[in-house]
């Protein structure tokens, strides 16, 4: 699969197996997209780097202490 792909949210959130909504709120917390007729669109390589990051914050909180 080639890095300048881009995704649509649909198929971006289809992707990585999250819910739109999830996209959604990484655009909205740094996530780069472009935006073509309208249209949001994020690359490949930007969408993974995010969702990788997601899963690492995810793993770092599952193992902190909680009062």
């Amino acid at each position: 699969m080639e890095d300048r792909e881009l995704y649509d949210i649909r198929s971006a959130s289809r992707r990585v197996k999250r819910s739109r909504r999830s996209i959604y709120y990484w655009m909205r917390h740094g996530m780069p997209f472009q935006l073509i007729g309208g249209r949001r669109y994020i690359a490949h390589a930007d969408l993974l780097k995010m969702l990788r990051v997601r899963i690492h914050n995810e793993r770092l909180h599952q193992f902190t202490k909680k009062d």
